[in-house]
């Protein structure tokens, strides 16, 4: 992701549809958004640490080549982790994570 960033130009990184409410930037890309886990679909989860005027510091947002802008997965990390638990504590299937 860094080479996009680094070879588009700011105006080919913005993008001005979102669904995310303000939370993450409207951007395609950009430093500030932390890689974790690669979806091996050309997507991301990442921890952002450059959040829009109504998002917070380490919410996890997805990012990639399916996603125009930072879409919001959760608001913090215990949050996401808590998501992904079942009435037991274990990790259930999700829409973008599988068990095998």
């Amino acid at each position: 992701m860094e080479k996009c960033y680094d070879d588009w130009t700011q105006e080919d990184l913005l993008d001005t549809y979102s669904t995310n409410q303000g939370k993450a930037l409207l951007m395609y890309t950009t430093p500030y958004w932390i890689p974790f886990f690669d979806l091996e679909n050309g997507n991301f989860l990442a921890f952002d640490f450059a959040p829009n005027t109504k998002g917070k510091a380490g919410q996890i947002i997805r990012f990639g080549a399916d996603v125009e802008t930072g879409y919001i997965e959760a608001e913090d990390l215990n949050t996401f982790l808590k998501s992904l638990m079942g009435n037991e504590g274990e990790i259930e299937e999700n829409e973008w994570f599988f068990v095998e």
